[in-house]
């Protein structure tokens, strides 16, 4: 049998369907009549400071292995240097790499009938934060330094308690909840 369905064939609302059906795992039913509204990530900028300690420490191990700094000094201590440098290039680029799979499964998904923050973690640390509407009278997004409103990236609050960090674009995320609540 012909399946006469193609990834170029299939709308962006049946793709995103198709994503919040694999990503059912984080809660087994859907409530009746939800609509799948927004998926998003948290922003880039959560990359950026780890990013900076990965090239730091990346820096130091190839000096220290190089050997360039310890050339003309005793032979032992250029081997220490050249030991250390190799733990820290080896440790530092396993918990980069670590970190970037670790972060890159945090999902921000928005339905016609909740909110729902979800952090899978690779071996331990699962959050998931589930807002209903029914309970919720109020969000508001907000940007709160300069960088914030450069990269535009915010975050969330729901009733003044609950907070969802580092949101892209909360305006139009606090939009598309106030639309799904009935406030606008």
């Amino acid at each position: 049998m012909k399946d006469d369905s193609s990834p170029s064939d299939l709308s962006a609302l049946t793709t995103l369907n198709r994503y919040w059906v694999r990503r059912e795992s984080i809660r087994p039913h859907v409530m009746q009549n939800e609509r799948l509204i927004l998926i998003s990530d948290e922003h880039w900028i959560k990359y950026v400071f780890p990013f900076l300690v990965y090239l730091i420490l990346t820096a130091a191990g190839i000096v220290l292995t190089s050997g360039f700094v310890f050339a003309s000094s005793d032979t032992g201590f250029s081997m220490l240097a050249f030991s250390i440098g190799l733990v820290i290039l080896t440790c530092t680029h396993h918990w980069f790499f670590w970190f970037l799979l670790a972060e890159s499964q945090v999902d921000i998904i928005v339905t016609s009938k909740r909110v729902v923050y979800a952090h899978a973690g690779l071996l331990y640390d699962e959050d998931i934060v589930e807002i209903a509407f029914e309970k919720m009278k109020t969000v508001e997004a907000h940007k709160k330094t300069f960088l914030q409103s450069v990269l535009n990236y915010g975050d969330l609050t729901f009733e003044k308690k609950a907070l969802i960090s580092r949101v892209p674009h909360p305006g139009t995320v606090a939009r598309a909840i106030q639309q799904a609540i009935g406030m606008i």
